[in-house]
């Protein structure tokens, strides 16, 4: 992969994580000072909330697919490490997209 296309992928990557941190932190601050209920403690309207999952959404799917594409094609894994990765890809994208990222991909 071209250095300008693996920092550009790492971008989108950083960005979707920032993205889902925001959620999990804005809901996550409003449960706790809603003893449970999140409802009225929004620090950020939902219509917001949902721009930013929908903003997430759309990262992953453009950086999950590029990358499984990268881990079927590495010379720099064998079979079952190409196996390994390409499952953990699957069941865990979102989280497991930036260790890939670094491992393999950063110029």
């Amino acid at each position: 992969m071209k250095p300008a296309l693996a920092w550009l992928l790492g971008v989108a990557i950083a960005a979707q994580f920032a993205h889902l941190a925001l959620i999990l932190g804005v809901v996550g601050v409003a449960t706790v000072q809603g003893a449970g209920n999140p409802t009225g403690h929004l620090a950020m309207g939902v219509g917001e909330l949902i721009v930013h999952y929908v903003v997430a959404v759309v990262l992953v799917s453009i950086a999950l697919p590029l990358l499984v594409h990268h881990a079927q094609r590495s010379t720099r894994l064998d079979d079952r490490e190409r196996r390994r990765w390409l499952i953990i890809l699957a069941l865990w994208g979102p989280v497991t997209m930036p260790v890939y990222w670094w491992r393999f991909l950063r110029p």
